[in-house]
């Protein structure tokens, strides 16, 4: 419901109510989100790697809208370290950013995560980007995810 959450309504001039705050939504959103700190970062920089290495792509540089090419695929790494919650997320602007670098350059976007929350990481894959939740990903090795890539 729309004005429920953390903050207050007021009375605008005129008799208008509005609320000042952010949504029941938007709180439990930020109440979930994990700190990234420099030993997850190492992490994912190492997933991408090996996710580049296992799939035989060349990763890019960092500011790229993209982390690694493979044959004409254009792939984002995401890497799920800690949480409960089985889904990544992408920004709007980024989507767009991914979305117009591919069209240009005439790639196809895909989309892997390494699921790194237990002892053995599961990788995932899914044509496309976006947010995504781990149920609507194919599950399958880096292997298998290179024989669709390089056909």
């Amino acid at each position: 419901m729309a004005g429920t959450g953390v903050g207050h309504w007021i009375t605008l001039h005129g008799g208008q109510h509005v609320f000042i705050g952010e949504s029941e939504k938007a709180a439990r959103a930020r109440g979930s989100q994990l700190k990234f700190t420099k030993r997850k970062m190492s992490i994912a920089l190492a997933n991408e790697s090996l996710v580049a290495k296992g799939i035989g792509g060349q990763g890019l540089g960092d500011n790229e809208p993209f982390d690694i090419i493979a044959g004409r695929h254009a792939v984002e790494v995401k890497t799920l370290i800690a949480g409960k919650n089985p889904k990544i997320t992408m920004r709007a602007d980024a989507l767009t950013r991914k979305i117009n670098y591919a069209k240009v350059n005439g790639y196809t976007p895909m989309t892997v995560v390494v699921d790194a929350r237990g002892s053995n990481p599961s990788y995932y894959y899914k044509d496309g980007v976006g947010s995504f939740r781990l149920s609507n990903m194919t599950q399958a090795s880096l292997g298998t995810i290179r024989g669709i890539i390089h056909g």
